[in-house]
């Protein structure tokens, strides 16, 4: 006999943020897109035709989430596709939340994360891709960055691949023009690369 059903699912497809390379806090940004609403509602519905015969006899729903616009509004749509209604969505503030976004307010793990940065080993890995840095530097997000050395250090890198892949998620299910058009203006190149 099943008592409880867990379900754990990070949010839904979302716009680029930027993260703090020394805390990983998420400082912007990052709203859910479109793409990421609809796919989280259809994860819904999916997940309610799979264990339908669970849910049947579901008295009691528990939605839990961060207290963040796009992990909110996931559970949001997520339980929308689920129980086709509108669920109540339980959360704390972000200060105070030290179960789902603990990361973030531990002084040790921000160490580690210094220590980390300061290593020999990051450092060779930072000098072996220099020509990829120094390149990436010079795309149109990042030109008026003040990176130095004219190339983005390893540590924010996160912040530039998360804007290339945001576009490439997109464009995964959207109007080839538009996602064009899309990299062309965050990255300054053609959809061609990215399509092979």
């Amino acid at each position: 006999t099943i008592h409880q059903v867990h379900v754990i699912t990070r949010h839904g497809d979302r716009w680029p943020l930027d993260k703090h390379p020394h805390q990983l806090s998420k400082e912007n940004g990052g709203e859910l897109t479109k793409t990421g609403d609809e796919r989280m509602e259809k994860l819904g519905q999916w997940f309610a035709d799979t264990y339908s015969k669970f849910l049947g006899t579901t008295t009691q729903l528990h939605f839990e989430s961060s207290a963040l616009q796009r992990t909110l509004l996931s559970a949001a749509v997520f339980g929308k596709g689920l129980v086709n209604a509108t669920v109540p969505i339980f959360s704390k503030e972000l200060k105070n939340d030290v179960t789902i976004r603990a990361y973030d307010k531990c002084p040790s793990f921000e160490e580690k994360l210094v220590n980390l940065y300061n290593s020999a080993e990051w450092k060779r890995r930072e000098a072996d891709n220099a020509d990829m840095l120094k390149k990436l530097a010079k795309l149109d997000p990042f030109r008026d960055e003040p990176f130095a050395d004219g190339m983005v250090p390893l540590q924010e890198l996160y912040n530039v691949f998360d804007q290339i892949q945001v576009a490439k998620d997109e464009c995964q299910d959207g109007d080839i023009s538009t996602c064009a058009e899309s990299l062309k203006g965050l990255l300054g190149i053609v959809i061609d690369d990215w399509a092979n």
